[in-house]
């Protein structure tokens, strides 16, 4: 009898009604009621962030290992010869003895490795590389002139100046070879001076620093944000939110932010570390260091976004291991990490182009040698918002509070 009345005194609520409170406390009816929100993000990313320093594995993976890995490929590659690209647009062939004699050339230099990489005429150089346009009516045999085009976007480094300086010799000796008097071929030089950067920007020290940099925050936003959170939900402790008064976006945005300021402080921290240890390259400025961050807390914020959409399709955290390592393999050979995409086929370098990994990589490096501009900045940034955008609008479909049963 006590029981019944205990019971009619404190009824149970009902499904809905536990919907509707939970509704309620996610959604914000004033100014003080942001202010809580923003204050619980702050609290839970500082005790985040305190928990993932305090983590031996974590801190191993994400700061020790890409350090180590540096170091092993400094040593492996490193004191290599260095390596420069020239791209070559000869869609019909009617250069080939240009290209031909030039690679002739090339060959009896010592000391530097130098790769030809065959284009398409409407497809995009990077800045900073050599580029050698031939036209489809070249011809070497004719009373006419023909001409060659030889473009660099961006100020001429070491690299670029001794390659343009290498092709106009080439170009003088067939004149002499084939005419012996009057020019035959003219060559057109296209030097664009962008901002100053760095020099060498095709060394191999950039090229690793900058790759393992991307990979650290690919890896971590992933690995050190998916796991966790699966593991917590399958062990009841995002449970534990429904009936705390604490929002729920709150929570996630906290999660997210420890990680986002972790990515982002150690990357702009390891590129400066490396270029001090093996980049002999002059200071990047500040607007160049703006331009990292800008790139490196966009692009830590769409892997996130990624990684919150993966927790919500996945209830273990062995499948989101097992999903992440499928998704880390491709992205270690066709994001120009560590294996340049011009070394490729063209259908799957074509493909490489595609993916957003490689979208991040090619900016930074950019942003740290020859320097971005405001439009390019702003464009890459704007991609990665957008989808961080429709990261963050999946997961919201997806996301589960609760473990299945």
């Amino acid at each position: 009898m006590s029981d019944d009345l205990e019971s009619s005194m404190n009824p149970q609520p009902s499904p809905a009604d536990r919907r509707a409170d939970l509704k309620h406390q996610n959604s914000f009816s004033g100014h003080s009621e942001i202010v809580d929100w923003l204050r619980c993000l702050i609290q839970i990313a500082y005790i985040e962030t305190a928990a993932y320093l305090r983590d031996r594995t974590a801190l191993f993976w994400t700061f020790l290992y890409p350090i180590a890995l540096l170091v092993l490929l400094m040593s492996l590659f490193g004191a290599g010869s260095p390596r420069v690209v020239i791209d070559i647009a000869d869609g019909t062939g009617a250069g080939a003895a240009v290209v031909t004699a030039l690679e002739q050339r090339v060959s009896r230099i010592e000391g530097v490795e130098v790769a030809f990489r065959h284009v398409r005429p409407d497809e995009q150089t990077p800045r900073g590389r050599v580029r050698i346009d031939i036209p489809a009516d070249f011809a070497l045999d004719t009373d006419r002139v023909s001409s060659i085009r030889v473009s660099l976007d961006g100020p001429p480094d070491a690299s670029s100046g001794a390659m343009i300086a290498l092709v106009g010799e080439t170009v003088e000796r067939i004149n002499r070879v084939h005419s012996q008097a009057p020019e035959i071929v003219r060559l057109q030089y296209d030097i664009r001076n962008g901002q100053e950067g760095p020099q060498n920007s095709d060394s191999s020290a950039v090229y690793f620093i900058v790759g393992l940099a991307v990979l650290t925050v690919v890896s971590t936003a992933l690995f050190g944000f998916t796991a966790p959170l699966i593991e917590l939900r399958a062990a009841g402790g995002v449970k534990m939110i429904s009936i705390l008064p604490l929002r729920r976006s709150a929570f996630l945005a906290g999660f997210a932010v420890c990680r986002l300021v972790i990515l982002t402080v150690f990357g702009l921290l390891f590129i400066v570390g490396g270029f001090a240890l093996y980049a002999d390259i002059p200071a990047i400025g500040l607007q160049g260091w703006l331009t990292t961050g800008v790139l490196l807390l966009t692009g830590s914020s769409a892997f996130l976004a990624a990684g919150l959409f993966l927790a919500g399709m996945t209830t273990k955290s062995s499948v989101a291991a097992a999903v992440i390592n499928l998704i880390n393999l491709p992205i270690m050979f066709l994001s120009d990490l560590f294996i340049p995409i011009a070394q490729l086929p063209d259908a799957v370098a074509a493909l490489a182009e595609f993916n957003p990994v490689y979208w991040l990589v090619v900016a930074m490096r950019d942003a740290v040698t020859v320097g971005l501009t405001s439009w390019e900045l702003a464009t890459s940034a704007g991609w990665f918002l957008a989808l961080t955008v429709i990261g963050l609008s999946l997961a919201a479909l997806t996301f589960r509070w609760l473990p299945q049963p």
